[in-house]
C-alpha cells in the first residue's frame, strides 16, 4: 500500500468523502476494487461503542455501530468516527493508487470528475475544483505536518 499521510487524510480528505461519497461502494466496479467508506449518519463499521449520553438508552449501553448506526442521522449513527473507521477508510482510499502512474489516473479522482461507473454520469467535482486538488495532493504524498484533531468528526 502507498505510504500516505493519515493525518492529512483525516483532516482534509475524509471531510470531502463524508460530504459526497459516504456510502457502501463507489469509484470502482462490481468485480474489482470498490471504494468503501464508513460515514457518519450513513454506513458504520461493525464495532461496539458505549452510549455517549446523547441517546435514550442508559449510560454505558453498548451500540453496534453497523446495526444501530448505519443509515441514521441521530444518536449512534452520528457518533464521531472511530479509529478503526478512519483506518479502514484510509486504507480503502489509498488502495486506489495501486497500479497507477499518477494520482490523476486513480479512479478515486477520475470517476467523480467525469461522472462514470457508479456515479451514473453525476459529476461530484472537476479537475480544477479544490476538492479534486486536495485529494490529488494527498495521493501525491502531501503531509499535514501535525497531528489531526478531528474533534467531533
Amino acid at each position: 500500500m502507498p505510504a500516505l499521510d493519515l493525518d492529512y487524510y483525516k483532516c482534509r480528505v475524509q471531510p470531502i468523502f463524508q460530504r459526497g461519497c459516504g456510502q457502501l461502494a463507489c469509484h470502482g466496479t462490481e468485480v474489482e476494487r470498490q471504494f468503501r467508506i464508513y460515514s457518519r449518519g450513513r454506513w458504520r463499521n461493525n464495532e461496539m461503542v458505549a452510549n455517549r449520553g446523547s441517546c435514550a438508552e442508559p449510560a454505558g449501553f453498548k451500540y453496534n455501530l453497523q446495526t444501530d448506526g448505519s443509515g441514521t442521522v441521530m444518536c449512534a449513527g452520528w457518533y464521531p468516527h472511530t479509529a478503526a473507521e478512519f483506518k479502514k477508510n484510509f486504507d480503502s482510499a489509498r488502495s486506489f493508487l495501486l497500479g497507477v502512474s499518477s494520482p490523476d489516473d486513480s479512479l478515486l479522482l477520475r470517476e467523480p470528475a467525469k461522472g462514470g461507473l457508479p456515479h451514473a454520469q453525476v459529476k461530484l467535482f472537476s479537475s480544477t475544483d479544490p476538492e479534486y486538488q486536495t485529494i490529488k495532493s494527498w495521493l501525491g504524498g502531501a503531509k499535514l505536518g501535525s497531528v489531526c484533531n478531528t474533534g467531533a468528526n
